[in-house]
């Protein structure tokens, strides 16, 4: 096709696809513009090195404009994980050849292969400050992203990460090895350091450099680290309270690797307090297996979702961190059908200058002993409530009392019936720090007669 440009002076110009000979043009083009406009990340010189590797064996298409015999623009479709959809990416046009309308005849060129390909979609990203390739890609029927959005409307979801690949990069430059034990532990202090900044959480991307020189265990031990600054369930709730999370995952990775070690050399296992599905998940699998292990839930992770935080009641930081409805619902039935073989009142006492202050900074805990009979008993019935607080017994080798003339007296009085409402009057310990008081419970304590004495609520 012919083009002449703003002197007159006529350009034949040819388009040819890829071909290993202007590999290095494709490089140079796109390395020139990146440098340029933007900064040049280690992947944008992968793909640009290996384009076979990361664009032509992957289904997609490079395409040159050719004068004569210079290579004088290129542009490329990048297939996405979404079937009939292609990233249009790596355009870019020699200096001396700008404002010539090229650019303009490469645009048309691959959207004209992009409708025999038959694709559904075509997407590319840009920077703002590039007016003129905004003008021209809206020229040709894109429309911007945010734009779109704005007009539907949407609730503000933005949360900042520390990259692992970065803090990689400042510990040991693009070294492909395993961290030191020192190196390690300056990557978690980074690390760290990023979520007191404000930080929500790490990001890793193993394909990238100098990620993709890591091991899997790297990425474990500084994740742990991060963890350790989570205050609440990560979800849509901690998203939108601007709280860091605590994932599910968490939990669950630590409980594979417990059981992968019982299964492996045996033994005997108690993991206390589960609080997830996935969690209920592996212990009962792990059972069924015939595997030594037991577990136990706190009594408020039956009844409690991370919801009771919208309000930023301390009361109800704990850990684990109180999660979804539907981990409520798994850990219910694992205690119904014997998977979860006892539960606790995950008592601690905390004093009211830990409690009452700001949310990242307060303790997590919650009394429960008070309530725990309660609470355990409006979900399930007085035997199976009185089965499930005395469990452990039996798993930690505590002698059970029994009822009988001239046994010593160990003795528990209630009312299974009665229905209140928990207050802070109920409570007899000094710390008040209750996540149960204004809940309505279902069983009352009297008082128990033990080590030959008595303590009756009259």
């Amino acid at each position: 096709m012919i083009i002449v440009n703003k002197l007159g002076a006529s350009m034949d110009i040819k388009f040819i696809k890829y071909d290993k000979r202007y590999s290095r043009n494709f490089y140079e083009l796109n390395i020139e513009w990146l440098e340029k406009y933007f900064d040049v990340e280690d992947y944008d010189r992968s793909v640009l090195g290996n384009p076979e590797e990361f664009i032509i064996n992957k289904g997609g298409v490079i395409l040159f404009a050719k004068l004569e015999n210079d290579i004088v623009g290129t542009v490329a479709l990048m297939p996405t994980k979404e079937k009939k959809v292609c990233e249009l990416s790596k355009m870019a046009v020699m200096p001396k050849f700008r404002n010539k309308k090229i650019g303009q005849k490469i645009l048309n060129e691959i959207i004209c292969i992009s409708k025999q390909m038959k694709l559904n979609k075509l997407i590319l990203y840009s920077n703002r400050k590039l007016k003129n390739a905004i003008n021209l890609y809206l020229k040709y029927g894109f429309k911007e992203f945010l734009d779109s959005i704005e007009k539907v409307g949407v609730g503000m979801n933005v949360g900042f990460l520390t990259g692992h690949n970065k803090i990689r990069r400042v510990v040991m430059n693009l070294d492909n090895r395993e961290p030191t034990v020192e190196e390690l532990e300056r990557m978690k202090n980074l690390a760290s350091k990023a979520m007191d900044e404000g930080a929500f959480g790490i990001s890793t991307g193993l394909k990238y450099l100098p990620g993709n020189f890591s091991k899997v265990d790297e990425v474990i031990e500084i994740s742990k680290e991060i963890s350790k600054k989570g205050v609440m369930n990560e979800d849509i709730i901690s998203t939108s309270l601007g709280l860091k999370g605590i994932p599910a995952l968490a939990e669950e990775l630590q409980i594979v690797r417990d059981l992968f070690i019982l299964e492996y050399s045996g033994g005997k296992l108690h993991i206390p307090t589960i609080s997830t599905k996935k969690s209920v998940e592996l212990i009962r699998n792990a059972k069924l297996k015939k595997l030594d292990v037991s577990c136990s839930v706190a009594i408020h992770n039956l009844l409690f979702t991370d919801e009771k935080l919208k309000d930023f009641d301390t009361s109800f930081k704990v850990n684990p961190p109180l999660r979804l409805a539907s981990d409520n619902k798994a850990l219910i039935e694992g205690v119904k059908d014997g998977t979860i073989d006892m539960v606790t009142s995950d008592h601690n006492p905390i004093n009211i200058e830990q409690k009452k202050i700001e949310f990242d900074f307060a303790k997590n805990g919650t009394i429960g002993l008070e309530s725990a009979f309660g609470a355990l008993n409006s979900l399930f019935s007085t035997k199976k409530t009185i089965q499930l607080l005395n469990n452990g017994k039996d798993r930690f080798g505590v002698t059970s009392s029994i009822i009988k003339i001239g046994s010593k007296a160990q003795l528990s009085l209630f009312n299974p019936s009665k229905n209140y409402v928990f207050e802070k009057k109920h409570i007899l310990s000094k710390s008040k720090n209750s996540l149960f008081v204004g809940s309505k419970l279902k069983g009352s304590v009297y008082g128990v007669i033990a080590n030959n004495s008595s303590s009756i609520k009259i």
